[in-house]
């Protein structure tokens, strides 16, 4: 089952993999305040990034590089919502 992940991630494009990244530190960051910020964080600093990198070239906004960052929180909030961040 590893195998098969660490496979499929190697098809993944390493910036989409960052980007994903990026989307569960910062919806780990967001649980602090609860699980509405851990999603909205992520989802608005990743707006604002495609922003930035529209009008600064020779950045290109990407709506992949958004859902990358957003599927990242997926997981974060799976496992809260599972109870593994309450001891």
């Amino acid at each position: 089952m590893i195998e098969n992940a660490l496979r499929a991630a190697g098809r993944i494009p390493q910036d989409k993999l960052l980007h994903a990244v990026c989307g569960a530190l910062l919806a780990l960051l967001g649980l602090a305040w609860g699980p509405v910020t851990a999603l909205l964080l992520p989802t608005a600093l990743g707006v604002a990034k495609e922003v930035y990198d529209h009008f600064n070239p020779p950045h290109v906004a990407d709506p992949m590089d958004l859902l990358a960052t957003i599927l990242g929180v997926v997981p974060v909030l799976a496992a809260y919502a599972v109870g593994v961040g309450h001891v």
